[in-house]
Order: structure tokens, then C-alpha cells, then sequence
């Protein structure tokens, strides 16, 4: 009877290192990939951060300024250029404005939408 237990506890001691030596490395692999992501995730914050900087220095109004002038000609606006609306829509004839809105944007296209049995006709 004692050999029989010995045997059992021998094949399960054996079974048990199996399962312990595979999880081992399955933990070895994980530990190795958090590694990765972490690296990535770092590499990424850093480029982020010089990206950051860039915009802000892409984007100082005193440097654009100086390129609008420089490049395009452009005057900071002066106050004689500002008007109200009223003068405004006096300098505007009233045929040449035209609002679109959804209603009239949808009436349009289906002016121009060519009818469903035309369409099966076509194929």
C-alpha cells in the first residue's frame, strides 16, 4: 500500500513541476512584454513632449506675425477696416445673398436627383 502512495505522490510531484516550470516562463514572457510597453509608452510621452514644444513654437503669434508679413504682405487690421452691420448690408446688394440652409440644400438636390425608375432603366 505504501508503494502505491509513493508512486501517487512522485507522479503528482512530477505533474506539479511541469505546471510550476510552464508558468514560470509564461510570467518570464508577460514580465518581458510589460517591459516592451512600458519602454513604448515612455518613447511615445517623450516624443509627445517635443511634439508640444514644437506646436508651441509653430504656433507663437509674434512669429507668425513676422511670417504674415514678411511672406504674405499682411498688416495687423487697422480700425478703420471695422464696420457695423448696417453698413455692412448697405455695401451688399440683397440679390447676391443667398443663405443655404438644410431645407434648400435638400430641394436642390432633389432637383437634381434623377428619378428611381430612370435609374433602373440605366442598369
Amino acid at each position: 500500500m505504501i508503494r502505491h502512495t509513493t508512486v501517487l505522490f512522485i507522479l503528482l510531484a512530477g505533474a506539479l513541476s511541469l505546471v510550476l516550470f510552464t508558468v514560470k516562463y509564461q510570467v518570464q514572457d508577460l514580465e518581458h512584454e510589460l517591459k516592451t510597453l512600458v519602454r513604448n509608452i515612455d518613447a511615445n510621452q517623450r516624443a509627445i513632449h517635443v511634439l508640444n514644444a514644437e506646436w508651441s513654437h509653430l504656433n507663437d503669434t509674434e512669429r507668425l506675425r513676422r511670417l504674415a508679413e514678411r511672406h504674405l504682405g499682411m498688416q495687423p487690421v487697422g480700425a478703420g477696416q471695422l464696420t457695423r452691420w448696417p453698413a455692412f448690408a448697405a455695401r451688399v446688394p440683397e440679390a447676391q445673398i443667398e443663405i443655404e440652409t438644410p431645407v434648400s440644400l435638400a430641394a436642390k438636390r432633389n432637383s437634381l436627383s434623377v428619378p428611381l425608375a430612370d435609374r433602373k432603366a440605366d442598369r
